[in-house]
């Protein structure tokens, strides 16, 4: 899996459980200004703000998981990338096993 494939996943998911990056940001001013505007009120508004606040707080903790989930997805890329590195080469040791034990073997029978 390539880089993109991965961020184009990760962004598809994000926008899939999220919403696109644009709206998100745009929820976020909202609730930045809705915040400042209802700890000016009264204090029976106080209920709303707080519930305001507790909005931007899920708003930032969902934006922090999609972006672990981003990391996740960049660190299970690296993992394939060394996994397939490693594959690699399992061709030329095994080959350089036999020629090692060929040579073995012919150090251990000098009649051969």
């Amino acid at each position: 899996m390539h880089a993109e494939q991965v961020e184009a996943i990760v962004e598809r998911t994000f926008e899939q459980y999220l919403g696109d990056a644009q709206t998100l940001a745009n929820m976020q001013s909202v609730l930045r200004k809705t915040n400042v505007r209802m700890s000016a009120q009264e204090p029976d508004v106080a209920a709303m703000a707080q519930n305001a606040k507790i909005l931007q707080s899920m708003f930032l903790s969902h934006t922090n998981l999609a972006r672990v989930v981003g990391n996740l997805a960049e660190a299970a890329q690296r993992l394939q990338e060394r996994i397939v590195t490693l594959e690699s080469t399992i061709a030329p040791l095994q080959e350089a096993v036999i020629n090692l034990q060929m040579r073995v073997k012919t150090l251990e029978d000098p009649t051969a």
